[in-house]
C-alpha cells in the first residue's frame, strides 16, 4: 500500500502483510446541523482534552463559523475531525447498554448470517416502552433468532471435533434447525415504576 505525502512527510510503502496493525480511512463529509444525534466511531479527545469513547452518542449543540462542532455543550471538535457518523441507526453490538424509548428494528435477508438469540434480545431489550422489527420474512427471521451464539472456550474448542462443519453452518441461515425455544421473546419489566414492560408475538 502506498501512502502519499502528508503533514511535511515524504511518500512511503506500507506491507500488506502488515495490514492487521493499521488502518485505513477514506476521507468524506459529513453533513450536521444543531440538534443532530452523532456517533463516535473511534476512541478520541476532544479540544478541551475530554475523552471521546467509541460508541458514544453525542447531540451537536452548536457549529462555530471555523467549522468547529460543539457536543453535548462541552466537547469541542475541528473541523477536521474524523471517526464521527450520524447516530440515528447503529448496530445491535453498538446499542449494548443504551435505552430508548421506541426501537426500530432492521432485520433482513442481508442481516440473517449475524442473527442469533442473544442478538435479537439486546436488539429487543433497547426499547424501552416498544419495539418495531421489520424483516423481508417472518418465517425465516424467526428460524434464524433462535440459533444460540454461545462464544466457546479454548478447552471447549479444544475438546469439539467438525468445529469447522458448526461454522460453516453459522455463515448461512436455514429454515430447518435443530434449536428449539419458543416463539415469543419477552423482556423483563425496568424496575423503574412507570414501565410496564414489554411483550412481542412473533
Amino acid at each position: 500500500m502506498r501512502l502519499g505525502p502528508h503533514n511535511g512527510k515524504k511518500e512511503g510503502i506500507l506491507p500488506i502483510r502488515e495490514q492487521a496493525h493499521f488502518q485505513v480511512y477514506q476521507k468524506k463529509a459529513l453533513s450536521l446541523a444543531v440538534g443532530d444525534q452523532v456517533r463516535v466511531t473511534e476512541n478520541s479527545f476532544s479540544m478541551e482534552k475530554k475523552r471521546l469513547h467509541n460508541g458514544d452518542l453525542r447531540r451537536v449543540s452548536a457549529i462555530k463559523n471555523s467549522g468547529e462542532i460543539v457536543l453535548d455543550g462541552k466537547y469541542t471538535l475541528s473541523a477536521e475531525t474524523g471517526n464521527l457518523a450520524h447516530g440515528y441507526c447503529i448496530t445491535s453490538h453498538s446499542s449494548q447498554g443504551k435505552t430508548v424509548d421506541c426501537v426500530i428494528i432492521a432485520e433482513s435477508e442481508e442481516s440473517l448470517s449475524a442473527a442469533s438469540l442473544e442478538q435479537f434480545y439486546v436488539s429487543l431489550s433497547r426499547g424501552r416502552h416498544s419495539a418495531v422489527v421489520f424483516t423481508h420474512d417472518k418465517e425465516e427471521l424467526i428460524h434464524a433468532v433462535k440459533r444460540l451464539d454461545q462464544r466457546p472456550s479454548a478447552h471447549d474448542l479444544q475438546a469439539t471435533k467438525g468445529m469447522s462443519d458448526q461454522l460453516k453452518d453459522r455463515a448461512k441461515t436455514t429454515k430447518k434447525h435443530k434449536n428449539s425455544i419458543p416463539l415469543r421473546t419477552r423482556r423483563a419489566p425496568d424496575r423503574t415504576p412507570k414501565n410496564k414492560g414489554m411483550e412481542l408475538e412473533l
